[in-house]
């Protein structure tokens, strides 16, 4: 392996484990989602669909690539440390509510519920979420999470629409 080769592979570990943070605990998909959650408020929120979409495409692009990458140079196919695919997946979760103008809790709860429900959907993998997990590579690191996420952001928007008609 060449010096350039495995600098490359140290530094999408570093990225991969959001700065080794992965490493730090027993529940590192825990940690990536709080730090992605705690993120949101002051990366990606409150941007249009215009500015969202491609800011949020070329990070999947790029997410999908360091964390395959970094798979590989650890040798596993999906490495607890490699949290950057639940960082990218949280604002997924919180983005249709915030641009739909949704009835929403305070904005505690609603990073609260959005984290707690995005665990839930990412931890048991319902749906087809399991199956794409099974991807090779990057894309089965990165896709469940975000498809995990887009069950949480849908899960959030139906309560939000009974939260509206209720209260």
């Amino acid at each position: 392996m060449s010096k350039f080769s495995a600098a490359v592979d140290r530094i999408s570990i570093f990225i991969a484990s959001c700065c080794f943070s992965g490493f730090v605990s027993r529940a590192p998909g825990t940690i990536g989602s709080l730090l992605g959650a705690l993120a949101y408020p002051v990366t990606l929120r409150g941007l249009d669909p215009l500015q969202f979409f491609p800011a949020y495409g070329v990070l999947l692009c790029c997410t999908i690539w360091i964390c395959g990458r970094a798979a590989e140079a650890m040798g596993e196919v999906d490495p607890p440390p490699v949290i950057l695919d639940e960082f990218i997946a949280m604002p997924l979760c919180y983005w249709p509510l915030e641009q739909f103008h949704m009835e929403q809790p305070p904005l505690w709860i609603f990073l609260l519920v959005g984290f707690a429900l995005f665990r839930f959907f990412d931890i048991l993998k319902p749906l087809a979420i399991n199956r794409i997990q099974s991807l090779r590579g990057g894309f089965g690191i990165v896709l469940d999470d975000t498809a995990a996420a887009i069950a949480t952001a849908l899960s959030m928007a139906i309560a939000a629409m009974i939260y509206g008609v209720f209260f």
